[in-house]
C-alpha cells in the first residue's frame, strides 16, 4: 500500500497488476496496471486524481507501452480502466534466468512516491498463455470494451437468467418466438431450443438431483426442463390450464424439494413440485390481472413469494401455508419487475420497476416504500441489484427509452448511460454474473441485442460543476431557436430558402407562394431521408410569416451567452429544420450536444466537469425538452432554460395549417404547403380549446383533417405532444410571455375557424389567460415548475431581445452557489 501525497492531503492507493509470472525467450506479454483505493474518503478537490506509471524491463527484457501510460483515481471509488504495456523477452535469454519489471507510480505533481519489484522467471517451458503473477490482490485484465456482445436476431428477449455450462458463465433467453437461447459468451457457443413456437418464454432455474442447475423454460400451456450443458430436454409436459404463462420463478424451501412458480395469463400462480412430472401442489389467487414479475425472498421471517404485474399492487405470499400475507399499494401502473435488495438493517426488501416511471424499495417487515428513482414518462422493464465486492448496493435499471440508470438507497439517482447520440434500443431484461471474481451485467434490448459491462461501470456519479462555480463559468450551453428561426438553404444549389435579409422579399415570396412551395416536404423527406435542406445559422435579421408573427433575429441572445461565459467557444447555436418533427430534431440535437459537451470538456478554457445547459425558444424548447426527457441523459444536463415555449401547444399552429387570420394576402392554397410540415402539427394545442356545443373539448385528428390538415400527421403529432409534457427532464427555469392578446380557444365549423382570444372555464363564463401573442400563459408552464417561472410583458417573437429577459439569463448563468450563511 502506498501514499499519494500532496501537501496536507494523503491517499492510500495500491497497484493491481497482472504479468507473467513465467516467459519463454523471444515470448510477448501484456502487463496491465489498475489502482485500488485502500480507505473511504476522498480527501481532492477535484473528481478526478490522474497517477502517471513507469514500467520498465530488467535483464533481457524490453517494454513498450499500449495507449496512455497512466490511470485515473476518480473519487466514487475506481479508475476509468487499466494501463496497458508490452514486454517483450530477448529471444537470445538463458532459460532459468531471474528478470522482471519495474513499475513505479508517480503523483500528478511528477513526484514518485512508490515503487515495486515484478519477478518474472524466464523458462524454456513456460506456457503459450502464461500463468498470471498478479500483485497483491488479483484484478483480472477485464474492461467493459473488451467484453464479448451478442448482435439481435430481431428477436426480443424479455427473460434472462446467469447460468453455469461446463464451468464457464452462460446466458440463458428466452424470446417472443417461443424459443430459448443459451450464449456462452466466452467462449463463443450459441445454441437454442424450441418449447413453444410463437409464444414468448420464461426462464428460470432448478437445482438437479446431481450436477449444475438445470434450466426452466415456460411458454404458452408448456413447461420444459432442459440441460443447458448438453442439450437434452429432462422433462416436459403441456397443462392447458396454464393458458398463457407470463412469469416463472423457482422458490427454495427449508429442509423440503424447491416449489416452481408459475403465472398464468388469468393472474393465477400455479406452485408446482419440482419432481420430474412437475404435479401442481397450490395455487395463488388474488390478482386482477397477468402478473409479471415473481421474486422469493428467503430471509424472511417466512419464506415469502413476492408477485406483480398489471393490477399495480405487489403481494406477499407465505409460501408454507400457500396463503396471502398482504398487498402493498404504491405504484400507479403495471409492475414488470422485481428484484431482492439488501434492506436497512438487514430486514427483507425488494425493489420493483413499474410503468409509472418509478422503482419503488418495499420494506418487508414494516410494508413502508421509498421511491429511489423516478423518471415521468419512462416504462420502467426491469430492475435488479449490483453488489461486487461487499460495497454499497446500487441498483440498476433501463426500460423504453434505452438508457441504462442507476440508483442509490438515498432516494439518489447516481446517473445515466446511453449517450446523446447513440439510438438505443429499449432495454427488455438485465442479469448479472460473475466472472474472474468481477461482477458483470447482461444488458437485453429490443431485437435480441446482449451487451455484457463490468458492474463497476454503473458506480461512478455524474460529472457535475464545482460548487464554488456558476453555469456559466462551467458549463457548455447550447440555444435552440423557434420554429422560423434557423435559416434554411437548398444543398444542391445553395439557394436561400428560409432566412433572407430583406424584409421585402419575404413580401414578395409569400404572395406569390414561392416560398412556401420550396419548403413543402419531399416523398424522401417525409420518408426520413432529409438531406434537401441544410440548416445554416440562427437568424440574423427579422423574419416574418402570416399567423406566427414576425421572428427577430438571435444576435442579442447570442451576445449575451457569449459575454458571460469563459470562453465564446462554451456557446454552440443549434439551428434546425423547423420543418422536420420535433423527435426528428432532438435527435440532431442529441448529435451536436454530445459533440458540443466533449469539445468543450477538453477546451484549454473548458472544464471537465461540464454539463448542459440548454436555451429553448418556443419549438426549440420542445426539442430541449424532447432531448433532455427521451433521447440524452439528463444527468448531464444542468438546467433547461424555456422561453415562451408551448409545452401544451398554440391555436396558432392551427390557424397556419388553414390559412386564417393571414396578415398578408396570402391565399389559402399557398398556406396548404404547410399542412404536410411535421414541425407545424407539433405546435398543436393538446388542451381543451376546441369550443363546441357541450362545452370545450380536446383537438381531435378529425378536426384538423377536415380543416385541412393531414389526419395520420396529426395522430402522432397530437400522441406525442400529450406524452411530452408529462416527461420528466432535469431541472427547468421557465420564461413567459404575458399581457398580449393571444389566441386560446377555436370553434370549428364547416372547415371555417373562429378563433377566440379567451378559454371557457367548466361553469361557462370566459377567461382571458393572456399570453405572448402566439402561447398562452398556461400553456408556457410545466407542472411543478412554479418556483421557477418568470413572467415579462412581451410578444414571442421579442422575448430573445428584451432586457429584462436577457438580464434574467445573465443572472442565472452566473449566480454562485454560497452555501449556508449560518
Amino acid at each position: 500500500m502506498s501514499d499519494v501525497t500532496v501537501p496536507g492531503i494523503a491517499i492510500a492507493v495500491t497497484p493491481v497488476v497482472s504479468w507473467p509470472a513465467q516467459a519463454r525467450p523471444g515470448g510477448r506479454y501484456l502487463v496491465t496496471v489498475d489502482l485500488r483505493l485502500d480507505e473511504p474518503g476522498w480527501p481532492y478537490p477535484e473528481e478526478e486524481y490522474p497517477v502517471a506509471l513507469m514500467l520498465s524491463g530488467r535483464r533481457g527484457i524490453e517494454v513498450s507501452v499500449l495507449g496512455d501510460a497512466s490511470v485515473v483515481l476518480h473519487r466514487f471509488g475506481g479508475t476509468y480502466g487499466t494501463a496497458r504495456f508490452l514486454a517483450a523477452v530477448d529471444a537470445t535469454s538463458e532459460p532459468d534466468t531471474r528478470s522482471g519489471l519495474g513499475l513505479t507510480l508517480i503523483s500528478a505533481g511528477g513526484v514518485p512516491f512508490h515503487a515495486v519489484e515484478l519477478p518474472i522467471l524466464i523458462a524454456a517451458e513456460a506456457p503459450d498463455r502464461p500463468a498470471v503473477a498478479p500483485a497483491s490482490p488479483t484484478a483480472p485484465d477485464i474492461r467493459s470494451d473488451r467484453l464479448p456482445d451478442l448482435p439481435g436476431n430481431g428477436v426480443d428477449a424479455w427473460s434472462l437468467l446467469a447460468l453455469t455450462v461446463q464451468d464457464r458463465p452462460a446466458l440463458a433467453m428466452g424470446t417472443d418466438a417461443g424459443t430459448v437461447r443459451i450464449w456462452r459468451p466466452f467462449d463463443g457457443v450459441i445454441t437454442e431450443y424450441t418449447v413453444a413456437e410463437g409464444e414468448r418464454v420464461h426462464v428460470a432455474s432448478i437445482p438437479a438431483e446431481s450436477g449444475p442447475p438445470l434450466l426452466l423454460a415456460a411458454a404458452g400451456p408448456t413447461l420444459a426442463c432442459l440441460d443447458p450443458a448438453t442439450g437434452t430436454t429432462v422433462a416436459r409436459l403441456v397443462r392447458p390450464q396454464f393458458g398463457m404463462v407470463t412469469a416463472l420463478a423457482t422458490i427454495q424451501r427449508p429442509e423440503s424439494r424447491p416449489l416452481v412458480a408459475l403465472a398464468a395469463g388469468s393472474g393465477v400462480i400455479h406452485l408446482l413440485d419440482s419432481r420430474p412430472d412437475f404435479p401442481t401442489v397450490g395455487t395463488l389467487t388474488g390478482h386482477e390481472g397477468p402478473v409479471f414479475a415473481m421474486a422469493m425472498v428467503p430471509d424472511s421471517p417466512a419464506p415469502t413469494l413476492v408477485t406483480a404485474g398489471t393490477d399495480a399492487l405487489v403481494r406477499l405470499w407465505d409460501i408454507r401455508q400457500f396463503a396471502p400475507i398482504d398487498s402493498l399499494v404504491g405504484h400507479r401502473a403495471q409492475i414488470n419487475g422485481i428484484t431482492p435488495v439488501a434492506g436497512a438493517g438487514a430486514r427483507p426488501s425488494v425493489a420493483t420497476a413499474s410503468d409509472d416511471g418509478t422503482i419503488r424499495v418495499w420494506d418487508l417487515s414494516t410494508r413502508s416504500a421509498a421511491v429511489v428513482a423516478e423518471k415521468r414518462g419512462e416504462w420502467i422493464n426491469t430492475v435488479i441489484e449490483l453488489r461486487e465486492g461487499g460495497r454499497r448496493p446500487v441498483l440498476l435499471w433501463g426500460g423504453r427509452s434505452g438508457m441504462l440508470t442507476w440508483s442509490d438507497r438515498a432516494s439518489r439517482t447516481l446517473s445515466s448511460q446511453g449517450g446523446f447520440a447513440r439510438r438505443l434500443a429499449p432495454v427488455t431484461a438485465l442479469a448479472t454474473f460473475e466472472w474472474d471474481r468481477r461482477e458483470i451485467v447482461a444488458i437485453a434490448r429490443e431485437g435480441g441485442a446482449v451487451a455484457l459491462r463490468l458492474a463497476a461501470d454503473f458506480r461512478a456519479a455524474p460529472r457535475s460543476p464545482r460548487p464554488e462555480s456558476s453555469l456559466a463559468e462551467t458549463d457548455a450551453i447550447i440555444a435552440v431557436p423557434n420554429i422560423l428561426g434557423s435559416e434554411l438553404v437548398e444543398v444542391e444549389t445553395g439557394r436561400v430558402l428560409w432566412g433572407a435579409a430583406d424584409p421585402a422579399w419575404y413580401v414578395r415570396a409569400l404572395t406569390t407562394g414561392s416560398v412556401l412551395r420550396s419548403l413543402a416536404m419531399t416523398e424522401d423527406e417525409l420518408a426520413g431521408r432529409p438531406g434537401r435542406v441544410r440548416p445554416t445559422r440562427l437568424l440574423r435579421a427579422p423574419a416574418m410569416l402570416p399567423v406566427l408573427s414576425a421572428i427577430e433575429p438571435y444576435t442579442h441572445l447570442l451576445r449575451t451567452l457569449r459575454r458571460v461565459v469563459r470562453h465564446p467557444d462554451a456557446v454552440l447555436e443549434f439551428p434546425y429544420d423547423w420543418r422536420l418533427s420535433v423527435a426528428a430534431n432532438a435527435r440532431e440535437l442529441a448529435h451536436a450536444a454530445e459533440l458540443h459537451l466533449d469539445r468543450w470538456r477538453t477546451h484549454p478554457q473548458g472544464s471537465t466537469s461540464a454539463r448542459l445547459v440548454l436555451i429553448g425558444h418556443g419549438m426549440g424548447g420542445l426539442i430541449a425538452r424532447a432531448f433532455t426527457a427521451t433521447l440524452g441523459d439528463d444527468s448531464e444536463v444542468a438546467l433547461t432554460i424555456g422561453i415562451g415555449v408551448p409545452y401544451s401547444g398554440t391555436v396558432a399552429a392551427l390557424r397556419l395549417l388553414t390559412g386564417g387570420g393571414a396578415g398578408v394576402p396570402v391565399t389559402r392554397d399557398h398556406l396548404r404547403a404547410f399542412s404536410g410540415l411535421p414541425g407545424i402539427y407539433d405546435l398543436l394545442p393538446t388542451y381543451r380549446c376546441v369550443v363546441d356545443g357541450s362545452g370545450v373539448r380536446d383537438l381531435t385528428p378529425h378536426d384538423v383533417a377536415s380543416s385541412g390538415g393531414d389526419r395520420q400527421l396529426a395522430v402522432a403529432a397530437l400522441g406525442a405532444g400529450r406524452e411530452r409534457r408529462l416527461l420528466g427532464g432535469g431541472p427547468v427555469m421557465n420564461i413567459i410571455g404575458v399581457g398580449q392578446p393571444t389566441p386560446q380557444s377555436v370553434r370549428i365549423e364547416s372547415e371555417q375557424l373562429t378563433v377566440y382570444k379567451f378559454l371557457p372555464t367548466d361553469d361557462g363564463t370566459q377567461f382571458d389567460h393572456g399570453g405572448d401573442g402566439v402561447v398562452p400563459r398556461f400553456s408556457a408552464a410545466l407542472p411543478g415548475d412554479e418556483g421557477s417561472r418568470m413572467y415579462v410583458e412581451s410578444t414571442s417573437a421579442a422575448m430573445c431581445k428584451s432586457e429584462d429577459v436577457l438580464a434574467s439569463i445573465r443572472a442565472r448563468l452566473t449566480e454562485r452557489p454560497i452555501g449556508p450563511l449560518l
